[in-house]
């Protein structure tokens, strides 16, 4: 007996050591996941300056710039680059010229690349420095390469052109950090500025399982807005705006002061819908309570803001298993609560209730649960093992000794 216990102990200090460990592995996972913060990237990391290393044409349409490098052809037009072949190219490369006459003065390359800039007015050359190539007259004015950069020219004094444009590849990879459980907690209803000139991006808010958000295009804002704030994850605020979703710097945002609220109908309902949302944005991503169908809530307020929200809101009291709280159903998906025999419906808040997120406890203690249960599994089958091998060797011992 004391051999077998003392087999189970050993057994069981065994199983700790590995629960211990599995904890500790949870813990690490967790705080994996914690530090994978939301970071929304700045406004720099947005532009980018057009360069060239073999630059060997170009053309010039007003505002627009057309680049040669090899058989790529870049187009640069209202702050924007695209990418062609000279197949494809719309514009014409006009020929390189040695020399260009404009209003008093006569550009001339001599024959080492040199540029010089004849007044015909005074009779006085300024030369410019440097080695420049592809002297051209676009339009009425006077350009060259030099260094595989574009120069403008006007008499003596020349100008680099310096051209910047918009690159949204950062927007692929945005962590969706806490953003799975910020979006589902009730907060109370905000709504924000965001100021022109702000870079946002769409975000799909029903994709949400992988490590980075699933991103559409990024926008500039062209005049000041007002959005409905979903949630705050790391440096970023996730918006609505009508029926699309946006993910932006938070910083860009200032909180708004608007009145939406409107006089509701009644004061009870029914939800004939089967969800019940933590923000008046009805998507997957805000969906709080999944089987909502035949609850009865209280109405709190109603909310209309067109432009801005996508369709007139009710605000919500209800019960779940782990006590009362507040979201918001679309309008249609409720009906009117007709109390009858003066009893009015059971939706009173709960004082001790926390909304904080419960999620990574409800992950440990499903963790717990999973290893007592292997646990006790294991110290069963050792101890019916042991048991039986003690059996077979009693019965082995009660033979009478074999005649010979």
């Amino acid at each position: 007996m004391n051999i077998w216990y003392n087999s189970i102990v050993k057994k069981l200090v065994a199983l700790t050591t590995a629960l211990l460990a599995a904890f500790s592995a949870i813990g690490t996972i967790t705080a994996f996941a914690a530090e994978s913060n939301t970071i929304y990237p700045q406004d720099t990391d947005f532009i980018k300056s057009l360069t060239f290393s073999s630059l060997s044409d170009y053309a010039v349409d007003g505002e627009t710039y057309v680049f040669a490098e090899g058989s790529r052809v870049y187009v640069f037009e209202n702050g924007n680059l695209s990418e062609t072949t000279l197949e494809d190219c719309k514009y014409e490369f006009n020929p390189s010229e040695e020399s260009i006459a404009l209003d008093s003065y006569l550009y001339h390359f001599d024959g080492d690349g040199a540029l010089t800039a004849y007044n015909t007015s005074t009779k006085t050359p300024h030369t410019f420095s440097g080695n420049y190539t592809d002297l051209k007259q676009y339009g009425g004015k006077v350009y060259a390469v030099k260094e595989n950069s574009l120069y403008c020219f006007n008499g003596a004094a020349e100008q680099k052109i310096s051209l910047e444009y918009a690159d949204f590849s950062a927007t692929q990879k945005i962590s969706v950090g806490q953003s799975p459980y910020a979006l589902k907690n009730y907060s109370s209803l905000k709504f924000v500025t965001v100021e022109a000139g702000t870079y946002m991006t769409e975000v799909d808010l029903t994709e949400l399982e992988d490590e980075y958000f699933v991103c559409g295009d990024t926008v500039t804002v062209s005049e000041k807005k007002v959005a409905l704030l979903l949630c705050e994850t790391g440096n970023a605020s996730i918006i609505a705006i009508g029926d699309e979703s946006y993910i932006l710097l938070k910083s860009k945002t200032e909180q708004a002061e608007v009145n939406c609220y409107v006089e509701k109908e009644f004061e009870n309902a029914t939800i004939i819908g089967n969800k019940i949302y933590a923000s008046p944005y009805v998507i997957i991503g805000t969906s709080s309570f999944d089987n909502a169908a035949g609850s009865i809530v209280s109405v709190l307020n109603k909310l209309e803001y067109e432009g801005v929200l996508g369709s007139a809101y009710y605000e919500v009291l209800y019960m779940t298993e782990n006590g009362t709280k507040v979201g918001y159903v679309a309008d249609g998906f409720l009906t009117e609560y007709i109390i009858e025999d003066n009893k009015k419906p059971s939706v009173t808040p709960d004082p001790d209730h926390s909304e904080k997120d419960n999620v990574k406890t409800v992950l440990l203690v499903l963790a717990v649960v999973v290893l007592v249960l292997v646990a006790v599994g294991y110290i069963a089958h050792i101890g019916l093992s042991d048991k039986r091998k003690k059996q077979a060797k009693e019965k082995e011992q009660k033979k009478p000794p074999s005649a010979e």
